[in-house]
């Protein structure tokens, strides 16, 4: 019922990103971004849901139960209308009434969007279960019927945008044109965010605080992007195409993304405390929360460095809201274990939703079966030199396509937690 708006495609889409790559993308977190948005339901709706479609479902089976006694009354005009308008009024009632066995929790389901999707606001961090979230997030996945009402209606609409939005602001555009084209030996003239440069449109918030260290490398930032367009996109298109030949600039971003995030990684190991401000530890808690694939190897990298997360099981999944999971770290042979009520209220969620989990494993998670190989991201080898590998010490033993998605899941937490934390920073100093 619902599909990515053509505002959200352009919004959520990299530089230089393919369409296939792009739908590949959007395809991983549509069952997120559904389940998101059928976290909401009022309950005014689901009451008048119910009583229409107990009045609809009673006429309907009086109508197929004289039908089948006398033959007759489907020959009488229009019932067979009747009978086809009270099944879509039914079909319409239902999908509005909300499964009341089911908890969902939007911060986790915000999470595994967040994962596969890479941008979005900073202000919708902590407020995924608000009604403005959820008003704005359906700008970028809204309903299928308004989507086709949009496109049947553009082409009348098209004209009065041109005349009274865009004319006034063709000045605007050819400065644009003129600012922002370049000139690249054997290719052309493109735009100059094409090329991915962190020195000319990267942005120091979402960088490692020890980038600005090498100046040879990172030069004045000249028309910075606020939403870590260009170090996103410089991430994804590095893990797709491995044998592009970086930059300088680019190659230095890069490694410092993979040491800085292993670096706290063996400061987390050290300290052993609780590491909610580590980025690289809050980026693999979420990531082991999107599915159970994900979960094993967030736990792998965890265990590589002694620091275990209790709460990264393999039952464990973002549909369902768990208690929020805990740090603990082996020292001395001393293991800081959960609660006695929070395993048991996890291992019932395990075994209440395991069925669930599985099915949604098929669908929603790398592996996907449905997936075909021409709808995949990046090259059938898939790249050696990765975030996941980095911080893992070795390569992880999946398959080159899924350790590329993997890993640019794990990237785009991370970047979204240097932000944060960056931010935080800047503002309270």
């Amino acid at each position: 019922m619902r599909t990515w708006s053509n505002y959200g495609r352009l919004y959520l889409r990299h530089f230089n990103e393919l369409d296939h790559e792009l739908d590949a993308r959007l395809n991983r977190a549509y069952e997120y971004a559904n389940r998101y948005l059928s976290s909401f339901s009022s309950p005014l709706i689901a009451v008048f849901a119910k009583n229409i479609l107990f009045l609809s479902g009673g006429l309907l089976v009086l109508i197929l139960a004289l039908g089948i006694y006398e033959e007759f009354v489907f020959q009488v005009e229009h019932v067979l209308t009747l009978i086809t308008v009270l099944s879509a009024v039914g079909i319409i009632c239902r999908n509005l009434i909300p499964d009341e066995n089911l908890v969902w929790c939007p911060e986790q389901l915000m999470t595994a969007i967040l994962a596969h999707i890479h941008y979005l606001p900073f202000h919708w961090k902590n407020n995924a279960h608000t009604i403005k979230v959820r008003k704005e997030f359906e700008t970028l996945f809204q309903l299928k019927a308004i989507y086709l009402l949009n496109e049947i209606c553009s082409p009348l609409i098209t004209p009065f945008i041109l005349i009274f939005v865009l004319k006034p602001k063709a000045l605007e555009i050819v400065k644009f044109f003129k600012s922002f084209t370049v000139s690249v030996k054997g290719v052309g003239n493109v735009c100059s965010f094409a090329q991915m440069d962190i020195r000319k449109h990267g942005n120091p918030d979402w960088q490692p605080c020890n980038l600005d260290a090498n100046a040879e490398n990172i030069n004045e930032i000249m028309h910075p992007l606020s939403n870590g367009k260009t170090e996103l996109s410089l991430l994804r298109f590095t893990l797709t195409n491995p044998e592009w030949p970086l930059p300088s600039a680019a190659k230095y971003f890069v490694k410092s993304i993979r040491a800085n995030a292993l670096q706290e990684l063996i400061k987390a190991k050290e300290t052993c405390t609780n590491n909610n401000s580590n980025p690289i530890t809050r980026s693999l808690l979420s990531f082991g929360t999107i599915a159970n694939e994900y979960s094993s190897i967030a736990n792998s990298v965890l265990d590589a460095h002694n620091v275990h997360e209790i709460g990264l099981r393999k039952s464990t999944n973002s549909t369902i809201c768990s208690k929020a999971p805990k740090y603990s770290c082996y020292k001395n042979n001393e293991e800081i274990q959960e609660s006695d009520f929070e395993q048991m209220l996890q291992q019932n969620l395990s075994d209440l939703t395991q069925e669930r989990i599985e099915n949604i494993s098929i669908s929603a998670v790398p592996g996907m079966k449905k997936m075909r190989v021409y709808k995949t991201e990046g090259r059938l080898e898939g790249p050696s030199d990765t975030l996941l590998n980095s911080i893992h010490g070795k390569n992880l033993h999946i398959n080159s396509v899924n350790i590329m998605i993997a890993d640019m899941c794990l990237s785009a937490l991370y970047l979204h937690e240097l932000n944060k934390r960056n931010v935080s920073t800047y503002y309270y100093n």
